[in-house]
């Protein structure tokens, strides 16, 4: 089992458990620069619904209302006039 999952580990992630941690670093973050990943936009339509994007590639939002828990952005939401929205783009 620990085989398979080394196998696993280097096919898809091009890491193994007996790399070092300096190893691991330099293979996910060529020349020890960490990716950074641009913060979400917001488009707000005439009805209140507000897209958002984010400029990085693959990368997820998230977001909460008023302080709630955070949730996955997957479409348009309604925003009403008070609320706070908060989000972020991750990676």
């Amino acid at each position: 089992m620990r085989a398979a999952l080394a196998s696993h580990e280097a096919n898809a992630y091009g890491c193994s458990a007996e790399m070092s941690e300096i190893e691991m670093a330099e293979s996910c973050w060529p020349a020890a620069q960490q990716p950074t990943t641009a913060s979400p936009t917001f488009n707000l339509n005439h009805v209140g619904n507000v897209a958002m994007t984010s400029n990085t590639n693959g990368a997820p939002i998230g977001y909460r209302l008023n302080e709630a828990s955070w949730l996955l952005y997957t479409y348009p939401i309604l925003l009403e006039s008070a609320a706070k929205l908060q989000a972020k783009a991750v990676r």
